[in-house]
């Protein structure tokens, strides 16, 4: 199990340097996926956790999202954020695009992190 997570991260890293991907924020921490909904327009997370730049809001209960239609590497995050999801696996830092300008909390009006990439936390 530790060889198949090890070769996913190795993965990731190796993918987030030839994709070019743009962050505003990020922060390190014990982040662990307490669940995910899958909808049209990407995989939203809730993480416990909840990162700091939501400043206490959800938009329904979600603090970032993995959106299809803007994250270049779409493919090999949601299989990470799955592959996590199931093995109970934690985040060890993630880093984020910052919410829209002139928002202060994630909330139910679409304002939510747009997650960039991610490290992986052995067990």
């Amino acid at each position: 199990m530790k060889k198949i997570l090890f070769g996913l991260a190795l993965f990731v890293v190796c993918h987030i340097f030839f994709v070019p991907v743009v962050f505003a924020g990020g922060e390190g921490g014990d982040f662990k996926i307490t669940s995910l909904r899958i909808s049209g327009e990407g995989v939203l997370v809730r993480f416990d956790p909840a990162p700091s730049a939501c400043n206490g809001g959800t938009l329904y209960r979600m603090h970032a999202i993995v959106g299809r239609d803007v994250s270049p590497n779409y493919k090999v995050l949601v299989s990470a954020l799955l592959t996590a999801y199931t093995a109970g696996v934690h985040f060890r830092y993630i880093w984020y695009a910052d919410l829209p300008t002139g928002t202060e909390q994630c909330g139910n009006n679409g304002e939510i992190l747009e997650l960039t990439y991610f490290e992986l936390e052995n067990k």
